[in-house]
């Protein structure tokens, strides 16, 4: 196990996760990964991702093999600082206890989004990937109360003590305040690279297995390009449509609780 400094930022869909990593990216000596577990979850031998149990199984992706991958990239003496961006939904089905699918060693990060804009924004992708918008897709990925269980998993398991807390939509409205809060809670020096994004820097979110997972979206190619953050509406409610339906509608309320858990823990309130 590596004995750099390691961070791992846990998310839900349409979290503004990927601009996270960007920003993280940016920073000299980082070394980043997107989703490196999510592949065994997704189209590997022991998927648990209902969502594509019809979709191609790419052999070597177990669980064993994802992590592997993981502590392999950490020993890449380039990299003086490693950061990783996964979903919970990576780990929250699978038939392992958590604790051996969380890489080892990391400090631990947790980031959410205005529900009503997640939710949205999830609608829009959807549209753009010509896919529907149903309940057994925004129950699995955009489910705040098993990203507030994994929180307090990460705690009660002495992962980590003390996780950081993020809600993206406040980091948009203030980035610099933001990005200083995290860098003093994780111990970093902040610099301007964090909010001034260089598109041209090569990414993590070009490379296997994020690049698999995602193929051609626009929305992917959106956040490999991001060069800056910007403040975004903040919507209180969403209204039924043919593309959102009363149950996802009723679900996504019932989620709101557990928003305002997250929110009671996040840095910047």
């Amino acid at each position: 196990m590596s004995d750099k400094p390691k961070f791992l930022v846990w998310a839900h869909i349409r979290s503004m996760s990927n601009m996270f990593l960007r920003s993280f990216e940016s920073r000299p000596g980082f070394g980043c990964l997107s989703s490196p577990i999510l592949a065994a979850s997704m189209f590997g031998e022991e998927r648990n991702f209902t969502l594509y149990k019809d979709s191609i199984i790419v052999p070597g992706f177990t669980y064993k093999d994802c992590i592997k991958s993981v502590e392999d990239f950490e020993q890449k003496e380039e990299h003086d600082y490693i950061f990783i961006k996964e979903n919970y939904y990576a780990i929250h089905k699978a038939e392992y206890p958590k604790k051996d699918l969380i890489p080892k060693g990391y400090r631990h990060g947790f980031i959410y989004r205005n529900p009503n804009n997640a939710l949205l924004s999830l609608q829009r992708m959807c549209v753009m990937d010509k896919r529907e918008l149903n309940y057994e897709l925004v129950e699995a990925t955009l489910n705040y109360e098993e990203l507030y269980k994994l929180y307090h998993y990460v705690v009660d398991n002495h992962i980590d003590k003390e996780p950081l807390v993020i809600n993206s939509s406040f980091l948009a409205e203030s980035p610099v305040e933001y990005f200083k809060a995290i860098c003093k809670f994780w111990n970093l020096e902040y610099t301007d690279a964090m909010i001034n994004m260089d598109p041209e820097k090569p990414t993590c979110l070009n490379q296997f297995p994020i690049s698999y997972l995602s193929g051609d979206s626009v929305w992917r190619k959106d956040a490999a390009k991001s060069k800056s953050w910007h403040k975004e509406t903040q919507y209180d409610f969403v209204t039924r449509s043919k593309c959102i339906s009363e149950d996802v509608l009723k679900f996504m309320d019932r989620q709101r609780m557990y928003y305002d858990k997250l929110n009671e823990l996040a840095i910047c309130k």
